[in-house]
């Protein structure tokens, strides 16, 4: 998880503001696909993602997809 927390901050900190919305709700809906501890909390992350990143945004991110640090819009 810590991991996890430094992905997050490095890509929110190389990122400009559009960008940076988008990469936080994709980011914590990935936490979805890696445990289901957190289902109801991470189940709303990965509708958030459907709809303010594919819907409003345009940007088609799959909360199972596997993006490493840095990434960039």
């Amino acid at each position: 998880m810590r991991d996890f927390f430094s992905t997050l901050k490095y890509d929110l900190k190389i990122n400009t503001a559009k960008s940076k919305l988008i990469i936080l709700i994709f980011r914590m809906a990935t936490i979805h696909a890696k445990t289901k501890a957190l289902y109801p909390i991470s189940l709303m992350f990965v509708i958030l993602n459907r709809v303010i990143n594919e819907g409003l945004f345009g940007v088609e991110l799959p909360y199972h997809l596997k993006i490493g640090k840095g990434f960039k819009i």
